[in-house]
């Protein structure tokens, strides 16, 4: 039988249906981020969504798709099979030790093999193209590991951290969206990883330049680009994640140029507040509340001008109610006074 390649989208929706299955199993009531917070500071928003905002309208439904969604009826078969097996397969399934090498084995094999087609088909993308979407395979089935927190110090050990993180430097950037995404689910409070094996993955991933390569590529992202929107969003989660200590948000603040990033998007001119923009100034507030050399640091590169002038647009009208807008307003407050304080 023929090899079946799935497109991107197909992909994403298997991972995220693997992933809900396992939450099933184990959880009676799916957290939300608001549930989560317990202080002032929520968590960031939804992921920016694929609707009308997004990009250009989808075609009429004259190839088999429904619903404007863009999944043929096959897909849509496959998806349905993936949804009805994944469960029983996340009961049968053993998470141990012998499944992670297992699973880091063919992840280590995927990168080498994507990465020796690359060297030897350089100008006949076509040629390592399916090595590139088994590789997206292979990151996404990693995600499943934030379900087992306790099995963190083996991935460590396995040098399986290193190797997720250094695909942030991926000449693919949907590889590297892959990557961070699956970093932000493992580090995410929602693991429940108890601090002990979340210090020892996220301290494992520092050692592999994580929050070097994050920046850089906030910084290689063109958010006219629907992928690149998501993987601006997924690299704001993750460093909401490690700002939430103060040692970390320090380290950010002084080893990285977030701030620069953070207030060149926060500036940059929008019809109305995107989610991204919104985010960009919560990771502000949550940085410049947990570090006082963050708040040092942000004066010093003349960020308080930058804030004043931003909250001025508001001083003659209010933003909609419950918008993106009212919140990024919100957090630009924020962020002032903890300058000022």
């Amino acid at each position: 039988m023929p090899a079946i390649v799935l497109s991107n989208h197909i992909l994403d929706e298997i991972h995220k249906s693997v992933k809900i299955s396992s939450r099933k199993t184990t959880k009676s009531i799916a957290r939300t981020p608001s549930d989560l917070t317990g202080n002032d500071i929520e968590s960031g928003p939804t992921a920016p969504l694929d609707d009308e905002d997004y990009g250009p309208d989808l075609p009429d439904d004259d190839e088999g798709r429904f619903f404007g969604g863009g999944v043929t009826q096959k897909e849509t078969e496959i998806l349905n099979y993936v949804d009805e097996n994944t469960v029983n397969y996340q009961q049968n399934e053993l998470f141990d030790s012998s499944w992670l090498r297992k699973l880091a084995l063919k992840f280590e094999k995927k990168i080498s093999m994507n990465a020796e087609l690359r060297i030897k088909y350089e100008n006949d993308p076509q040629k390592f193209m399916i090595s590139e979407e088994e590789l997206d395979v292979e990151i996404k089935a990693i995600g499943i590991l934030s379900q087992h927190p306790t099995l963190y110090a083996e991935f460590v050990k396995l040098g399986c951290v290193s190797s997720l993180v250094s695909l942030l430097a991926h000449e693919n950037t949907d590889i590297a969206i892959s990557a961070i995404q699956i970093i932000g689910e493992l580090i995410d409070e929602d693991a429940e990883a108890v601090q002990e094996d979340w210090n020892e993955i996220v301290d494992a991933m520092l050692k592999a330049d994580l929050l070097e390569l994050l920046v850089s590529n906030l910084m290689r992202f063109d958010e006219e680009n629907d992928s690149d929107k998501h993987g601006v969003y997924y690299s704001l989660s993750v460093l909401e994640s490690m700002a939430s200590q103060a040692t970390l948000a320090e380290k950010i603040g002084r080893e990285t140029a977030v701030f620069k990033w953070i207030l060149e998007r926060i500036k940059r001119p929008e019809k109305t507040a995107s989610q991204n923009k919104q985010y960009a100034a919560e990771v502000l507030v949550i940085l410049l509340q947990t570090s006082s050399l963050n708040r040092k640091k942000i004066c010093e590169i003349d960020g308080v001008n930058l804030l004043l002038e931003l909250l001025a647009t508001y001083r003659k009208r209010d933003p909609a109610k419950g918008t993106e807008e009212e919140e990024f307003m919100e957090n630009l407050f924020d962020a002032l006074v903890c300058v000022v304080d």
